[in-house]
């Protein structure tokens, strides 16, 4: 299913190549991340993820990390 979303988004904005999806253990088991892993977050004091992305052309790893709907627990954000 999340496949078929992916699809869609994609040629819904003009895109030309599919994302990698990857599903990953819960934020509390994770023992290492890439070098830049930005957190999407609800809070209004949170920023947008575009302003965190640093303008550098030899970045070859991002991990843009999307929460749950209802947002992240305050044990998740500490992790």
């Amino acid at each position: 299913r999340l496949d078929r979303i992916a699809i869609a988004a994609m040629k819904q904005s003009g895109r030309l190549f599919l994302p990698e999806i990857e599903w990953l253990p819960r934020v509390s088991e994770w023992q290492q991340l890439p070098n830049i892993a930005l957190f999407g977050d609800l809070r209004p004091s949170s920023p947008p993820l575009l302003r965190l992305i640093p303008e550098s052309p030899y970045i070859e790893e991002i991990a843009v990390v999307i929460g749950p709907e209802a947002g992240w627990s305050d044990e998740e954000i500490a992790h």
